[in-house]
């Protein structure tokens, strides 16, 4: 798995150094960086979009794949985000700033 170390030395310029050619790449890097810092047990409304979910425990169920690959997915622009689903049964897309460890 990758780590964000690894990933600067592998993208130095970050996703702006990243041609189309190897966005797929870089994309799955990136989301294995944040995967291996792992993921925090309850959700932070950094956005301010979801205030009643602030502090709700979470279940991270998967990447949210590109829109090339899945008409739910996403543009590699908003990338990554994961599927999440909270103890009232809602599931939402959520950034690394509202779920991932080393974004707190």
């Amino acid at each position: 798995m990758m780590n964000f170390s690894e990933l600067d030395i592998k993208y130095p310029d970050g996703r702006d150094g990243v041609g189309p050619e190897n966005m797929r790449e870089y994309l799955d890097d990136l989301f294995s960086a944040y995967e291996n810092a792992g993921f925090e047990e309850t959700y932070a409304d950094y956005y301010g979009a979801q205030p009643e979910l602030d502090g709700e425990f979470i279940e991270v169920l998967g990447r949210v794949p590109l829109i090339d690959d899945d008409p739910e997915g996403e543009d590699a622009s908003y990338l990554p985000l994961w599927k999440v689903r909270f103890q009232n049964g809602a599931i939402l897309n959520c950034y690394p700033e509202e779920i991932c460890s080393c974004e707190r």
